[in-house]
């Protein structure tokens, strides 16, 4: 078989330093682009970038040759250093060290992919998973 094909799907979730809500609505769609380029640029062909000002939650199909903790250290550095030196100059954003990371089933992927893309909707009307939230700050 030519080439390979892996249809693994991951759920990422951390929180901003402190859970400080840090991420502020006028620039959070230039940073969920800057995440989404660097998923791309890892080789993820597919993401979904949700959150609050608080927390995120990452959804990617994971490229073959890279692991969960790079991706993590990949994209929490690269959107820092965004926020830090054009979104939010001098105002030492940055976000915890830890990170919630887990697979998706690629046939249960819709829900995932509905309360990533969801969050602030989710979080109005108290209808959140507690177990992601919870990790978020942890």
């Amino acid at each position: 078989m030519p080439g390979t094909f892996t249809p693994m799907f991951a759920h990422y979730v951390w929180s901003t330093w402190q859970r400080e809500p840090r991420i502020d609505a006028e620039w959070e769609t230039r940073l969920y682009g800057c995440i989404a380029a660097k998923c791309k640029e890892l080789g993820s062909l597919w993401v979904i970038v949700g959150g609050m000002p608080d927390h995120l939650h990452v959804l990617l199909r994971l490229p073959p040759m890279v692991g969960y903790a790079l991706v993590a250290k990949e994209i929490k550095g690269s959107s820092s250093y965004l926020v830090n030196h054009e979104l939010a100059r001098g105002t030492g954003f940055r976000w915890q060290g830890g990170y919630f990371a887990r697979t998706v089933d690629p046939d249960n992927l819709d829900p995932v992919r509905e309360y990533v893309r969801n969050q602030k909707q989710h979080h109005a009307m108290g209808n959140t998973v507690a177990e992601w939230e919870r990790l978020a700050g942890e």
